[in-house]
């Protein structure tokens, strides 16, 4: 996965590692979409589009897992690579 410079700084600005766990995310092109904090499959682009799950897996975006603080609807989600 590329390293987003601008994504990197907001996933770890004032945290500390422990208080991140693995958390899926979906990346289309060169984008990221990573879970909305509350709202449950609703994915969010650095630039703060939208997208659901469905349209993300219509979309083939391709899925992995990334520390992230966690989501606890997100946790819940059975992906697969």
């Amino acid at each position: 996965m590329d390293k987003n410079p601008t994504l990197m700084a907001i996933l770890t600005a004032g945290d500390k590692p422990a208080d991140r766990v693995m958390q899926p995310i979906f990346t289309l092109g060169k984008t990221w979409y990573v879970p909305h904090y509350k709202k449950s499959h609703l994915w969010v682009a650095q630039d703060g589009t939208t997208k659901s799950t469905r349209e993300l897996r219509e979309l083939k975006a391709r899925q992995e897992l990334y520390p992230l603080w966690p989501r606890s609807w997100a946790i819940k989600l059975n992906l697969t690579h």
